[in-house]
């Protein structure tokens, strides 16, 4: 373990199981009683613990989050009306998928990675391009290269920040003053000018997961080199690095009030840390974790499995 970070030491820290959902997956959102589980296909919503519904998307789906107000469930690249119990009518999305193409290409284009931002004005998708069956990769026909497009609520595109190169991105995020996308580096753009400012190699092996602390002076990523690293956004700097799991670091959330994150991976354990890289408190899921996110007030911690999702309650001093 390496670390230069100066954040304050939190000495004391509990994680005690309070309940289990019956339905895994690996995407996680949390709001006041709601609770989003999510699988490439599907949501499932609970509130106060109870199941209220499972909703098939359109098509594929990425990273959750609730809009401010619960009211709706951005799950990128669509939105769930959670009072209407429906999926937002919004405009098509294969248009912006195509811009600045010539015309749709031969095969398909696959949504890889999406997220929104918290307001559900904006909107990162990552796109690949699948070739027609008998195709060779590289050969003649074989499409676009992959593409990381930046665009509103009405799908207009408002920059192309990432062409494909050396390697596929694994990762999204987008926050208020930061955006980043991660494959073997970690890239990041000002989410103003939506100029790129940095590029990070703080992993050897691929990128699983990004998050940003609440205020966005933290960037944390976790990836199958089994690390996670912490940078400062303000210097774009690594300020830690450590070894989180025995396999790889699949996902990880930064507590929302305190200087902590967690983390869950191929090992099956959830852990919770200092941002220097203290390991605090852990507990056993049974499988292979999938996802990690706190409450809004950070009293509860959740951890996925494809099978099952456990909430902990979390104490700390």
């Amino acid at each position: 373990m390496t670390t230069e970070t100066t954040e304050t030491t939190v000495t004391t820290v509990t994680l005690d199981k309070v309940a289990e959902l019956d339905a895994g997956g690996s995407r996680l959102a949390v709001h006041g009683p709601l609770v989003a589980v999510g699988t490439d296909e599907d949501v499932t919503l609970w509130r106060d613990l109870h199941r209220q519904a499972t909703f098939n998307a359109p098509d594929a789906i990425d990273r959750l989050r609730f809009d401010a107000g619960g009211k709706e469930l951005l799950a990128a690249p669509y939105a769930l009306d959670l009072g209407g119990k429906a999926w937002t009518a919004l405009a098509k999305l294969g248009p912006a998928l195509i811009h600045g193409l010539d015309g749709p290409p031969s095969g398909e284009l696959l949504v890889r990675r999406a997220e929104w931002s918290a307001d559900g004005q904006e909107l990162l998708v990552y796109v690949e391009h699948r070739q027609p069956r008998g195709v060779a990769r590289g050969g003649a026909g074989a499409g676009p290269q992959a593409r990381l497009l930046w665009m509103d609520r009405a799908r207009h595109v408002l920059a192309v920040p990432w062409t494909g190169q050396s390697f596929a991105l694994t990762s999204v995020a987008l926050g208020q003053r930061w955006a980043a996308a991660a494959g073997t580096q970690v890239l990041v753009w000002d989410c103003k000018t939506r100029k790129q400012v940095a590029t990070l190699e703080g992993h050897t092996l691929v990128v699983r997961e990004l998050a940003f602390s609440v205020d966005e002076q933290r960037l944390a990523s976790v990836g199958n080199d089994h690390k996670v690293v912490v940078v400062d956004t303000a210097t774009w700097k690594q300020v830690a690095s450590w070894d989180a799991h025995d396999g790889d670091a699949v996902a990880v959330a930064f507590h929302p009030t305190r200087p902590l994150l967690a983390t869950t991976g191929q090992d099956g354990q959830v852990r919770l840390w200092s941002l220097a890289g203290q390991r605090l408190a852990d507990a056993a899921l049974g499988r292979p974790g999938t996802a990690v996110a706190f409450s809004e007030d950070g009293t509860r911690l959740l951890a996925a499995t494809d099978d099952r999702v456990v909430v902990f309650a979390v104490m700390a001093e």
